[in-house]
């Protein structure tokens, strides 16, 4: 007789342990066999003894693991980790069956504090936001041991994530002025109603609660323009200490509205920034900024350079940026959110040289596409033993003829002259100009080349070569040569090359495949925390996460394990012999102690 298939009873009792419901090559163990080779101590985390009085804490390895499993398997949120702690039998064989509250989880991922020792005065901080970023570097320095980087290639791109803070929240000069303007129309508008009312003899209940919501609107309308005025002195004021800053957010003050793609389209958001080895697609090195990837290059292939150059070394000092230190932009404006404000601005610590880090005698090869050309970030590179390909953007060329461009004049490095292509000399007084960007800040330097205008004028092809200004009022074409335009040209002619194409068409398959994995796969397009450096520390897990699932890809569950148990053995070596170490010295101290008082 025909039946469809039946499970077991419910209240049948079943003998059976959480070892045996996970798959020996179940990529949870690769987790934990990770978290258990990690110094927490050295790298920063709390709670690594606990107090003699209290409720135990969880230990940060615990806290680690479940953020792991989380990202990995597309689960952020604490309130949702707490429910798979308890729910997922993965989970459950991770944590030991434990299940921490969504806030203890929540916290760790953020923890700030600082500690004063009553004695001495000193200070000390533990900043989780930092550890996690070496608990990256501390995995990164696994598979460096299993020589799964090049260390010859690294492509660098920047992705933008969108910020906890709407586009209305995030306010510009021009935009705070419209919106003051509008704010003082409308006022002008109730006001003239309210009058009306006023000159009305006769007063109906109709009337009287048109009155009431006008007043109520009118009254709405005022608090807001004073709000618009005060985030107007705000960036003003700003502005006097760094006149790069443009925009201002209320609910993230670290968040900047940036064009996300080629089109123009912009959202507040925060751009971060990564460099990929191209042996196996590994990310080396990430940073989180908030301007565009312009003048990013430089930072990011030094910072990388530095890490191959030192085997990814736990002594190497903690390569994260001080922007909020020195910066007070990314304070924000006035918002609701006060301690997050406060919190920002004083959370990261000191940066470092890194070039001072670097092997002289070792090169790298740094791709990047034309939104990182920038000649005084080439120029860095170049002296930093960085060969770069960066793609060219096109020349505007302002109605001139293609065959009368900056291209088409030829520059004599002797004599320090530009010759144009009608065979005449440009020179130049061998004066240095600074070149300023709209908000008034310096960028380069540059030098003017010209001629005398008769000559320009009494040229055949002055037609093509000079714009219509120039011939109306007689003067001659000038030519500026930036400071750095050496490290362009021959960027450029590396680029040009049939060998630079072919290398610099790996860019993308290098540096997109992460992207593809965490923004489409993870759905990792947004961050969930405010202030950069929590964004940073949110962003360490999903790197740490990419790089562990794309070393299960290369080597397999099986091969990780087996390196990560040998890892662990020599760490238990080591301190073994450490504490033999200890204990011979102290018998050797009480045996010469006994032998002094024996011989007294």
């Amino acid at each position: 007789m025909a039946h469809h298939k039946t499970g077991a009873a419910r209240n049948q009792i079943t003998f059976s342990s959480l070892e045996e419901a996970i798959a020996a090559d179940n990529i949870v163990r690769v987790i934990d066999a990770f978290c258990d080779i990690v110094d927490y101590e050295g790298i920063g985390f709390a709670h690594i003894k606990p107090k003699n009085n209290g409720t135990p804490p969880y230990h940060p390895a615990l806290l680690l693991k479940i953020y792991l499993y989380g990202y990995l398997n597309r689960v952020r949120s604490s309130r949702k980790l707490e429910a798979e702690c308890v729910r997922n039998i993965e989970m459950q064989w991770l944590c030991g069956r434990l299940v921490p509250c969504y806030h203890t989880i929540c916290t760790f991922r953020s923890y700030k504090e600082t500690f004063v020792n009553a004695q001495t005065g000193d200070k000390t901080t533990i900043n989780h936001r930092v550890a996690l970023k070496e608990v990256f570097r501390a995995f990164n320095r696994f598979l460096n041991g299993q020589d799964l980087f090049g260390k010859e290639t690294a492509a660098t791109d920047g992705t933008k994530i969108r910020a906890q803070n709407a586009k209305k929240k995030n306010y510009t000069e021009d935009k705070l002025n419209k919106k003051i303007a509008l704010s003082d129309a409308n006022i002008a508008k109730y006001l003239e109603e309210l009058d009306e009312f006023d000159t009305t003899d006769a007063q109906s209940a109709q009337q009287d609660a048109l009155k009431a919501y006008t007043q109520n609107k009118l009254d709405e309308l005022k608090i807001w323009r004073d709000k618009f005025v005060e985030f107007k002195d705000e960036l003003k004021r700003r502005q006097a200490i760094d006149p790069e800053v443009t925009q201002i957010s209320t609910t993230d003050p670290d968040a900047r509205s940036i064009v996300i793609n080629n089109s123009g389209h912009a959202e507040v958001s925060f751009n971060v920034l990564t460099a990929v080895d191209d042996k196996h697609n590994l990310i080396a090195h990430f940073f989180t900024d908030n301007i565009k990837d312009t003048t990013l290059l430089a930072e990011s292939l030094i910072a990388t350079k530095a890490e191959f150059d030192n085997d990814f070394a736990a002594d190497l000092h903690k390569i994260v940026e001080n922007r909020a230190e020195n910066s007070v932009c990314t304070e924000g404006a006035p918002s609701s959110d006060s301690s997050n404000s406060s919190d920002s601005s004083n959370s990261t610590p000191n940066s470092v040289d890194l070039s001072t880090k670097l092997n002289p005698k070792s090169t790298l090869n740094g791709l990047a596409d034309k939104g990182f050309h920038a000649a005084t970030q080439l120029h860095e590179c170049k002296i930093n033993g960085i060969i770069t390909y960066v793609a060219v953007p096109n020349l505007a060329y302002s109605g001139k003829d293609k065959d009368f461009t900056i291209l088409n004049f030829t520059y004599n490095q002797t004599n320090d002259t530009y010759t144009c292509p009608s065979n005449q000399t440009l020179k130049t007084n061998g004066e240095w100009y600074d070149k300023k960007n709209r908000h008034g800040v310096v960028v380069t330097r540059y030098k003017n080349y010209t001629m005398s205008p008769a000559t320009c004028a009494a040229c055949p092809f002055a037609h093509k070569c000079l714009s219509k200004t120039a011939i109306k009022y007689r003067t001659s074409r000038k030519l500026e040569r930036p400071e750095c335009q050496d490290a362009v040209i021959e960027n450029k002619k590396r680029v040009d090359t049939l060998e630079g194409k072919l290398i610099y068409k790996r860019r993308q398959a290098i540096v997109e495949h992460p992207y593809g994995i965490i923004k489409r796969q993870w759905d990792c397009a947004y961050t969930l925390l405010r202030g950069i450096d929590k964004v940073n520390a949110e962003f360490a897990i999903v790197f740490t996460c990419y790089n562990l699932r794309r070393a299960v890809s290369v080597l397999s569950v099986k091969t990780l394990l087996e390196r990560l148990e040998l890892v662990k053995d020599k760490i238990n070596a080591t301190m073994k012999a450490f504490f033999r170490g200890i204990l011979s010295h102290t018998q050797f101290f009480n045996t010469t102690i006994n032998a002094v008082f024996c011989f007294a």
